[in-house]
């Protein structure tokens, strides 16, 4: 559910999304796309990130490590 989540927003193919995925290394993961998935998320996992939560989630590992400390199981 997750990675298709994320596939969706970045415009990735589910099977390229890894635990390594990031701003750096996904061209189309702007600033504005970011907003996006932090949006997204917030909206799937019913949780609301707080601001230095969503500017620390710029990898996949990252962002599951944040919604894992919201309670989501992954």
């Amino acid at each position: 559910m997750l990675d298709n989540l994320l596939a969706k927003v970045l415009h990735l193919d589910p099977g390229d999304v890894t635990d390594e995925t990031s701003m750096e290394s996904v061209q189309r993961w702007d600033s504005v796309r970011h907003l996006m998935l932090v949006s997204e998320l917030e909206k799937q996992f019913k949780i609301t990130l707080a601001t230095r939560e969503a500017v620390k989630m710029r990898n996949i590992f990252l962002i599951k490590k944040a919604l894992q400390e919201h309670g989501i199981e992954l």
